[in-house]
């Protein structure tokens, strides 16, 4: 299964670490980092770490899914109790340096090995490589702040043929608002501000064994204007998993942008930014209500997505799909009712 551990520390300068942990072919892959959780000194201690057996809630009959786990953690990682069988593995960062808040890992059929880090930069490692390459750094796209960030990052199953990855993540304010204008600064960042979550697609050249991207193969899926992308309204509650079902539809996670300090119905209440977000067009009017939005079936937050890789439309057999619309909102959606889906797993051989 899939375990989140979290507890607030008051020290500076954590060590952040990879860990694999491998029992005869499978293979569980994790993280510990350090992630600056306000602008005090507090940090958050996150250890994702992925086990043989899982917990599942079904939705229909698709493969389907762990939400993450809360619970307190704080040993040293160094001194981590693997089970029997298992082994524990430091993955050092590129350059010996340290890793700007790792965020997950994964592997190809060819033993890559996949990083991302939240700032929005992506590594890799074949078996045979001395250190990591930087894949992809979209960095000046990314919006870095409280719980933001990129999250989300998946292959393609037939990533050794087509070369295509995909990123889930938060775009910065400035950037959704200004890129592309003369009013573009590439150094500005504008944080704790209403923006959105975006999907984006790239594919990597083949020339090169998949070892560097394509820039114009750059396909926004999800979220290619304001309008259009998942609402991010509080310091939480944002875009969360990319994961590929077993039948090939890619499964999307997002919460429902609301403030997490109480309960929110809509407005300005307990520090959201639903007003800012109702002025820039990001939600609609309907769509001020707080953690409602999760239950509103053309609206993007607090919801699982289950869409075409290709297109970003949604599937036939999609329970609200609407043949008229295969773009729409309702036709992408599997699961609704969602707070915050930060984290989610396949069940195996389902």
């Amino acid at each position: 299964m899939f375990l989140f551990f979290s507890k607030r520390l008051t020290t500076n300068g954590l060590p952040s670490a990879n860990l694999s942990l491998k029992s005869g072919n499978k293979v569980a892959k994790g993280t510990w980092l350090p992630a600056r959780f306000g602008p005090t000194n507090r940090f958050t201690m996150k250890f994702l770490l992925s086990m043989d057996s899982i917990l599942v809630r079904k939705w229909k009959a698709l493969p389907l899914f762990l939400v993450a786990f809360l619970a307190l953690f704080a040993a040293d990682p160094k001194a981590a109790t693997v089970p029997a069988g298992f082994t524990e593995t430091v993955i050092q960062p590129p350059g010996g340096g340290p890793w700007n808040q790792a965020v997950g890992v994964t592997f190809d059929s060819a033993g890559r090995m996949f990083v991302w880090e939240r700032i929005g930069r992506v590594w890799i490692k074949d078996p045979g490589d001395a250190d990591f390459t930087l894949l992809l750094d979209i960095s000046e796209e990314v919006g870095v702040w409280q719980d933001h960030g990129l999250l989300g990052f998946s292959l393609d199953p037939n990533f050794r043929v087509n070369g295509r990855i995909y990123l889930l993540y938060v775009v910065d304010r400035h950037y959704l608002l200004y890129f592309g204008t003369p009013n573009y600064d590439p150094n500005a960042n504008q944080f704790d501000e209403a923006t959105v979550g975006r999907l984006t697609r790239y594919t990597c050249r083949s020339s090169d064994n998949f070892r560097s991207v394509d820039p114009a193969s750059r396909t926004i899926l999800i979220g290619s204007t304001k309008q259009n992308g998942f609402a991010i309204l509080s310091e939480t509650h944002g875009v969360g998993s990319l994961l590929f079902a077993e039948d090939g539809t890619l499964l999307v996670s997002c919460g429902d942008g609301a403030s997490p300090r109480a309960a929110d119905t809509g407005g300005s209440a307990n520090g959201s930014l639903a007003p800012q977000g109702l002025a820039d067009g990001i939600i609609r009017p309907k769509e001020d209500i707080g953690a409602y939005r999760s239950q509103l079936l053309d609206c993007l937050s607090g919801k699982l997505l289950r869409i075409d890789p290709n297109t970003g439309n949604g599937l036939p057999s999609n329970p609200f799909y609407d043949s008229a619309n295969p773009g729409s909102i309702r036709s992408r959606v599997w699961a609704l009712g969602l707070r915050n889906p930060f984290r989610v797993s396949l069940r195996p051989e389902t």
